[in-house]
């Protein structure tokens, strides 16, 4: 046959590998920024309309890339290096029961979220307890969700520590979110809407009633960048910024000065033979230190982690002093007027407060000993800029009577409930804690504009230090007024549709993907909800033509029949124990046993006896849980990128 490939050469080739929410990505940005200012030769591809189908190896460095343009025409590269960029896809090390239609990624949850009506209700619980998970919680307890529950897996009581900010902690904990530090044991139905997962901790095994299990992470410390094989100057490079910064300003910072780091890296790697070009040379070593040192800076939490110290309810002297004394606390003005309180203690990333205000009150300027500098509280007008703008909720306003029997406090409104003016309201402590009532005022004046996102209290000034949240007072009414919210909220866009020879209601216009988990007819092969269909896995027959679920939308009438769902849930209906790669039948003790009598095996070796993303996914579904078993096995000992090709399923037909 003849088959017709377009060829280019380039210095280095940024790649999106699949399921890539946006496109180019931070990373993308920086990396080809960074190259193309020395003069190297740069090529982005990937979007709408740009299929990356995979990589080839160079026996020396770089490699082959095809590429598949919107009108099926194939693009064979050549680089000096390739960077794939890699979408986030935390997966847990498996457990009895959890390849099931219950558990999600954090991919998936976040584009329900956004674009759907999925009922969340009555409980749900999220693996991981980073700065997404916690953030992921908070967004579910604000939004009328009662029970979240954030789980750390550990083995002893030792290990039981977050791996979020401090601030983002705070934020669950007020509003009644619950961490728990435990092993996962198992995951079974229970009814068509209700999952039991088994957990268990010092005090024994308990089970939580949740709706969705959402895996989040991280499970375990990822490097900044991958190179594999090693000198071989293909790279991975994780996505985790969002489109809007505010979203997840961590996961945009770390995307930025990874990629600042990999593109230094590459340069100096492809330019090391050039004498000519001193000053870009310079400049490039600037770059690499710079991102390095903000790399540093950016784990420095950890090192430096604060932990709000109490005694019962309260805090205690030492805390409270740890406290009034921070940089970004005021230490004589709350005492005359309202002004910012950024109890951000921790030394993390985060500036938006900085950026949103206009009088440059906030100035933040951390070493690793102390705070330099922070809130210049003379300048601050109260003007309430930096309150919304604070993602974490750690900043709020306050003036502090100590003389008067109460004082004002000044928060961001958290909660759908509309609090009247003189309403009465329950007061928490930073771990939602109940101190006493407080009531609502009217905002000043000259906060009127935010009367939608701040909220102003009074309080009894000897509970100033110590309340930083509020919830309202319930009623005997409330669960009456809540069922008739939830039956006036019913989507009314809706048009009948056929699913396995029985009449359902959908949404019109929605992916059929989407409408599986809203019908609470979702299967295991719709979790990663691609906007891709790179996964493969989501196939359906519709009107008698095999289609993807998640690429094909709904409309009246249209018959549904279930294809793929035989092959892989009768699989784990015969053997539902901690399965890894479902579409190869490969479970975590056939895992185990490659390593018998061969402790010291490499990637590829086990790969060959235990062919883990090989099937219909292409490790998209299981490369991660693999990495969890290999690491419990004591094998992952080095970076590895699997660059088996192709990354997606592909038929080259030649013309």
């Amino acid at each position: 046959m003849n088959l017709y490939l377009r060829e280019g050469q380039f210095d280095v080739l940024v790649l999106s590998g699949p399921r890539i929410t946006s496109w180019p990505t931070v990373g993308a940005n920086q990396i080809s920024r960074l190259c193309a200012d020395v003069g190297l030769k740069v090529g982005v591809f990937g979007g709408a309309g740009v299929s990356v189908r995979g990589v080839l190896k160079d026996e020396a460095a770089g490699g082959i890339a095809f590429i598949e343009d919107s009108q099926k025409r194939v693009h064979r590269l050549e680089a000096k290096a390739i960077v794939k960029i890699s979408s986030q896809n935390h997966f847990p090390a498996p457990f009895s029961g959890w390849r099931s239609s219950a558990l999600i990624p954090y991919s998936t949850a976040k584009k329900l979220i956004e674009e759907s009506q999925v009922n969340w209700s009555p409980s749900v619980a999220i693996l991981g307890s980073g700065n997404k998970a916690l953030r992921l919680g908070s967004y579910f307890l604000e939004n009328g969700i009662e029970n979240v529950y954030c789980i750390e897996k550990t083995k002893n009581r030792i290990d039981q520590r977050t791996t979020g900010w401090e601030v983002e902690k705070r934020r669950f904990n007020i509003l009644g979110g619950k961490i728990l530090f435990v092993s996962l044991k198992g995951l079974s139905k229970k009814t068509s809407t209700i999952w039991e997962l088994r957990v268990e901790d010092e005090l024994g095994v308990r089970v939580l009633e949740v709706s969705r299990i959402i895996s989040v992470g991280p499970f375990y410390d990822r490097p900044d960048f991958l190179e594999y094989p090693v000198g071989s100057m293909l790279f991975s490079l994780e996505q985790t910024a969002s489109v809007n910064p505010s979203d997840d300003i961590e996961g945009y910072y770390l995307e930025s000065e990874r990629a600042r780091m990999l593109g230094t890296r590459i340069i100096k790697s492809i330019t090391v033979q050039a004498q000519d070009n001193q000053v870009n040379k310079a400049k490039v070593e600037i770059e690499s230190k710079s991102a390095k040192s903000r790399l540093k800076q950016s784990a420095a939490f950890e090192e430096q982690s604060f932990q709000v110290p109490f005694e019962g309810k309260w805090l205690t002297p030492q805390g409270k002093k740890q406290i009034q004394s921070f940089a970004g606390v005021p230490q004589s003005v709350h005492q005359n007027r309202l002004v910012a309180f950024a109890e951000c203690i921790e030394p993390i990333v985060c500036n938006l407060c900085e950026q949103s205000c206009p009088e440059r009150a906030i100035q933040i300027q951390r070493n690793p000993k102390n705070q330099s500098s922070f809130l210049k509280e003379v300048d601050c007008t109260a003007c309430g800029k930096c309150l919304p703008a604070c993602p974490s909720g750690a900043i709020h306003m306050g003036h502090d009577r100590g003389d008067h029997l109460n004082s004002t406090l000044i928060l961001k409104q958290t909660q759908q409930h509309k609090f009247e003016e003189g309403e009465f309201v329950s007061l928490l402590n930073r771990r939602s804690d109940l101190m006493g009532k407080g009531r609502i005022l009217p905002l000043p004046q000259h906060l009127k504009e935010y009367q939608f996102s701040l909220i102003a209290i009074e309080v009894p000034s000897h509970l100033f230090w110590d309340v930083r949240g509020i919830r309202k007072i319930k009623s005997k009414y409330d669960e009456m007024d809540d069922l008739i919210f939830s039956e006036s909220s019913q989507n009314k866009n809706q048009v009948a549709i056929i699913l396995e020879n029985e009449k359902r209601l959908a949404r019109d216009g929605i992916s059929l993907g989407m409408a599986f988990f809203e019908m609470g007819h979702n299967r295991l092969e719709d979790s990663l909800l691609c906007s891709d269909g790179s996964c493969g896995l989501c196939d359906v027959e519709v009107d008698g033509v095999r289609q993807l679920a998640c690429q094909t939308k709904v409309r009246a009438g249209m018959n549904v029949k279930w294809m793929s769902q035989s092959d892989i849930l009768n699989k784990i209906k015969e053997s539902p124990d901690r399965w890894v790669c479902v579409c190869q039948g490969i479970t975590q003790q056939d895992i185990a046993d490659c390593f018998k009598g061969s402790s010291n095996l490499s990637i590829e070796s086990t790969l060959s006896r235990v062919p883990v993303g090989q099937g219909r996914c292409h490790g998209q579904l299981c490369e991660e849980s693999f990495r969890e078993v290999l690491s419990e096995c004591g094998q992952l000992k080095q970076d590895w990128i699997d660059w088996r090709f192709p990354w997606r399923d592909w038929v080259i037909y030649p013309k």
